[in-house]
């Protein structure tokens, strides 16, 4: 599908009213991938409808086609982090999913920690990890600041900063 046609698509599919194109999450101008109401790609395929994913849903579980999700798989790559990076150097390791360790000019940093076993609000249900994060909390070098990009579960893991004083002062 050519860009100009996909244009046409977006322009018929998403035409409404200038009372009705403002978005309750966003107020902000219409751009090439905002129409006033909802964001898309204009060289994506087409939205597909509520019934197309029931259907993918319960079609793949009858069809036996879900990959089954692995019990354990553990990760190759283990970090043992300095104490600290001086200077104006950076390191920078990936903890798992959104949690790094940043290290630079004598401070560490660590974003969105999540060292639980679930990620979830619950303590037992929930997606459950399938391998241990990059670090083990043993070895974090002491963390002088943590930054939480959000408040969803799997950024903001309670147990991981209740278990962590004082090793973790929250900034």
């Amino acid at each position: 599908m050519s860009c100009c046609s996909e244009r046409k698509w977006m322009d018929t599919r998403y035409r409404h009213s200038e009372a009705t194109r403002r978005s309750r999450y966003y107020n902000g101008p219409v751009s090439d991938h905002f129409d006033g109401t909802r964001f898309f790609d204009p060289a994506g395929a087409p939205p597909r409808s509520r019934a197309d994913l029931l259907r993918w849903q319960i079609g793949s579980r009858w069809r036996g086609m879900r990959a089954k999700w692995p019990a354990w798989a553990p990760s190759p790559y283990v970090d043992h982090p300095p104490t600290q990076v001086k200077g104006e150097s950076w390191r920078i390791c990936y903890v798992g999913h959104a949690s790094w360790l940043v290290q630079t000019a004598g401070l560490n940093l660590l974003l969105d920690p999540v060292w639980s076993r679930r990620a979830s609000p619950f303590r037992m249900v929930g997606p459950r990890r399938v391998n241990d994060p990059g670090i083990a909390f043993a070895n974090l070098p002491p963390i002088d600041a943590v930054l939480v990009s959000h408040a969803h579960y799997d950024h903001l893991d309670l147990p991981t900063y209740r278990g962590s004083r004082p090793r973790i002062a929250l900034a």
